[in-house]
């Protein structure tokens, strides 16, 4: 069973969280290799590497499987900020 990721609070200049269209990747810790998040505590279903914010800069339900480091970037690939969190 995986856990629900509960983003930390994004500041991404002047107090404002990510905008639409954001991507928040999920990656194997110390490496640029993908790693699954999933859609579901089942962890059957892999979201999309990244995941993609909708059009009010929010996430959906993200549940992970073990340790990441994660970065989150606007949406003009712009990063933003970055982080590490285990389930």
């Amino acid at each position: 069973m995986a856990s629900l990721f509960t983003p930390p609070y994004f500041d991404v200049g002047n107090g404002l969280t990510p905008s639409d269209g954001a991507l928040l990747y999920f990656n194997i810790v110390g490496s640029e290799v993908d790693k699954d998040t999933y859609t579901t505590a089942a962890a059957t279903t892999p979201h999309a590497n990244p995941v993609v914010a909708d059009s009010k800069g929010v996430f959906p339900q993200i549940f992970l499987s073990g340790n990441y480091d994660w970065v989150l970037q606007n949406k003009n690939l712009v990063q933003q900020n970055t982080g590490s969190i285990s389930e």
